[in-house]
């Protein structure tokens, strides 16, 4: 994507920034939760997050996230998400469809003063429009 040599030359040794990335998916709260984790264990994904907010009407199902990694560029932290992907985006998305939830990107940066670059590959966009989710970009 990026000439790697001019972007550490550029930045020098300023602080890397640290990238979030995950896949939260939102269902009411009324939605069978444990038949949804269960389909979700059949296609492999067993490293499963639920977050309930008390200010919601919705549970969020947290999957593939990749904690904070130090990375210049968003769009290598996105791949990494993807990569740890151990079923196909189609199961994962019959199971959104079914179940009717709705798909968000979750992706945060702290950026220490220096910026990573925010470019996404058009690989990873047509993998997040398969998931037909919305993408939400937070910097700190």
């Amino acid at each position: 994507m990026k000439d790697r040599k001019f972007s550490s030359f550029r930045f020098g040794k300023q602080r890397v920034p640290e990238i979030y990335t995950a896949i939260a998916i939102s269902f009411d709260k009324n939605a069978d939760i444990e038949q949804i984790k269960t389909e979700l264990k059949i296609i492999g994904i067993s490293d499963i997050k639920i977050e309930a907010p008390k200010c919601s009407n919705e549970l969020d199902v947290v999957v593939f996230e990749t904690r904070s990694k130090n990375d210049w560029y968003l769009n290598d932290v996105i791949s990494k998400m993807f990569s740890n992907m151990n079923c196909s985006i189609n199961e994962l998305g019959e199971i959104i469809t079914k179940h009717n939830g709705n798909t968000y990107i979750d992706i945060a940066f702290w950026h220490y003063k220096t910026y990573p670059a925010l470019e996404i590959s058009k690989e990873n966009i047509k993998k997040i429009n398969l998931l037909n989710a919305s993408l939400g970009i937070d910097p700190y």
